[in-house]
């Protein structure tokens, strides 16, 4: 039983995990837009750093959620 409900916890991570991809990763890509239509470069290459330190992050927290439910 408590096996079961570990494991449909580590679902409730997985799909938090996802809500935030979907929900900052395209923010900030249409900010990265917005800057380069309006020629502010340095806003640019600040928001792509942001996007790609999200993105190594997201990766790290995937194998990590990955790795502990496949320990379960």
């Amino acid at each position: 039983m408590l096996l079961i409900i570990i494991k449909n916890n580590m679902y409730m991570m997985y799909l938090f995990f996802a809500l935030i991809i979907i929900l900052f990763f395209p923010k900030k890509i249409f900010d990265i837009l917005r800057s380069y239509r309006r020629n502010n470069f340095d806003k640019v290459k600040g928001d792509s750093l942001s996007l790609l330190l999200m993105t190594i992050v997201a990766a790290i927290v995937y194998i990590a959620i990955y790795n502990l439910d496949k320990n379960i």
